[in-house]
């Protein structure tokens, strides 16, 4: 199966404490969130409780926020069971954004 990335009907996915990924095209649209609507640059390595602002040492999140964000695990067993590359669908996210369209 292949994803057409840029062009997924779900452009962003609204997040909250209800939401849920159970798509490769939620994962897509959760990642666009990230970066189109959050402008966070993510890992999807990373958990969201790790993030502090640089200068103040800080979370950058509240425990809500982190609770929200940390879908990548979820992000990761969906596009596993779908054979599809959590990585490329970050990267296809990002290219725009940092000029490697």
């Amino acid at each position: 199966m292949k994803l057409n990335i840029i062009t997924s009907k779900k452009k962003n996915m609204p997040h909250n404490i209800s939401s849920h990924i159970k798509s490769v095209e939620d994962v897509n649209a959760f990642l666009q969130n990230l970066v189109n609507e959050s402008k966070l640059n993510s890992c999807q390595d990373d958990d969201f409780a790790d993030y502090n602002y640089y200068n103040e040492k800080t979370p950058t999140f509240t425990e809500e926020d982190v609770s929200v964000y940390n879908m990548m695990e979820k992000s990761f067993d969906v596009c596993e069971n779908a054979n599809i590359d959590v990585y490329e669908i970050g990267l296809a996210v990002l290219r725009p954004i940092i000029g490697m369209n």
